[in-house]
């Protein structure tokens, strides 16, 4: 399976956004850049933290992405990973995309393992439901793993 992977934490409580945004984008060497819709905006954590405790609380459609140099999934180093922060209809969506190519070169290749490392992630963070595979991840013939179930596709 080669191409773009996505994995998707819906509906993450307001209070656990900036946590498991923050928690996972490393320090701020880390950070290529940040945007909210469209707009750059600074990369500092304290400053990102800050947004997106506002961001989880407003009532207004809102995009933020941060692309990272590289960030640990599943306790093993991915490069070139970005996140995307949804806000919508009171519910926040968290994204986690990256290629599968990447994904090789920090040796993930398995459903599995990616399947576990979410069902960490959203249950630390109070996710409603989680999704993984080829991007788009909601299609369920291209996914890797969903909050119950692995497959349809076993490997990367």
């Amino acid at each position: 399976m080669h191409g773009l992977l996505e994995i998707v934490f819906e509906d993450v409580p307001p209070d656990r956004l900036a946590g498991i945004v923050v928690d996972h984008m490393g320090d701020e060497a880390n950070i290529i850049d940040a945007a909210q819709d469209g707009v750059p905006f600074p990369t500092d954590a304290v400053d990102i933290s800050r947004r997106l405790s506002h961001i989880a609380l407003m009532d207004a459609t809102v995009a933020c992405i941060i692309n990272l140099k590289a960030m640990k999934i599943a306790e093993k180093l991915v490069p070139n990973v970005t996140l995307r922060i949804i806000r919508y209809d009171l519910h926040t969506d968290v994204s986690i995309l990256f290629t599968s190519t990447d994904c090789y070169a920090a040796h993930i290749s398995t459903s599995d393992e990616l399947h576990r490392w979410a069902m960490h992630v959203g249950e630390k963070y109070g996710a409603k439901d989680f999704y993984g595979g080829l991007d788009p991840a909601e299609d369920q013939k291209t996914q890797l793993f969903s909050k119950t179930y692995v497959g349809p596709h076993l490997t990367i």
